[in-house]
């Protein structure tokens, strides 16, 4: 009897320092964004579908940008004419010519002096306008600049690649800046928020060891590492959220429930 009560005691206590060092919590996407337009249009196409893979840069969808590109057009011609500025310039040689056939008049006393006020007054005009002609072909080139790096705000891309898990528009629907067009997730590896005692958090570092396992009958544990840890406790429970990612080749799900263990599970000794 001494030796089966010893038995159960063991057991029991092995029992509890396994639960002790195990927690629940579940599995999210290591990327689970809603992707947007930073201006507003109307949807021209949507080239993806959901469950479909993309890569990073990839585009998604495209607002129409008809008019965007024949404003680029009109951009273009303006920056490119020099004509503006050059018949400027021709005017300020001829005001200048004038204004010194009028200074010579006036010394030779042909000319009055009201007469060549008003040709230094024209000379100067027109290099008022020739400046006027250059800050307006500067301009150009600066709208130019800015309207072809604006471009690609009319192209959505994916910033990670990853899984389309939801489209919600559809082509030829007005969209608005920040409004949801769809739905990506990266899966390929996972992360957990485990809500871990403070006081078993004090032995723990990024980048140490971790065992997931689904709690699933005859699910495998994973070993993973841990990425972070909270530097806020929480007052209710006295835990620490303790991020943990694990890669995702056996495809488990995003918001299955696991069971978190900072030590081997008896099925992972000898990993």
């Amino acid at each position: 009897m001494k030796n089966i009560s010893a038995l159960v005691l063991v057991a029991a206590l092995t029992s509890t320092t396994r639960s002790m060092a195990e927690v629940d919590a579940t599995t999210q996407a290591a990327y689970d964004a809603p992707l947007a337009f930073t201006i507003d249009g109307r949807v021209q196409t949507i080239q993806v579908k959901p469950g479909m893979k993309v890569e990073a840069g990839q585009v998604i969808a495209q607002l129409d940008d008809r008019i965007h590109v024949a404003q680029m057009e009109l951009d273009r011609a303006e920056a490119e004419s020099e004509v503006a500025v050059q018949l400027a310039r021709e005017r300020v040689v001829e005001a200048e010519l004038d204004e010194h056939c009028a200074r010579q008049s006036l010394g030779q006393g042909t000319l009055t002096s009201s007469a060549y006020e008003h040709a230094e007054a024209r000379k100067r005009l027109a290099m008022l306008e020739a400046e006027q002609a250059e800050q307006a072909l500067t301009l150009a080139r600066r709208r130019l600049l800015l309207n072809r790096a604006r471009h690609h705000e009319f192209s959505l891309k994916a910033p990670v690649a990853g899984m389309i898990e939801k489209v919600l528009v559809r082509p030829g629907q007005v969209v608005r800046p920040g409004q949801p067009i769809v739905r990506l997730m990266r899966t390929d590896s996972l992360l957990v928020d485990a809500p871990v005692p403070t006081q078993r958090t004090t032995a723990l570092k990024p980048s140490g060891a971790v065992w997931v396992r689904a709690r699933q009958p005859g699910a495998a544990p994973i070993k993973g590492r841990i990425v972070r840890l909270s530097r806020v406790i929480d007052a209710k429970t006295d835990t620490r959220v303790v991020q943990l990612e694990i890669d995702n080749e056996a495809g488990m799900l995003v918001g299955a429930h696991v069971t978190v263990s900072f030590r081997p599970f008896p099925s992972a000794a000898g990993q």
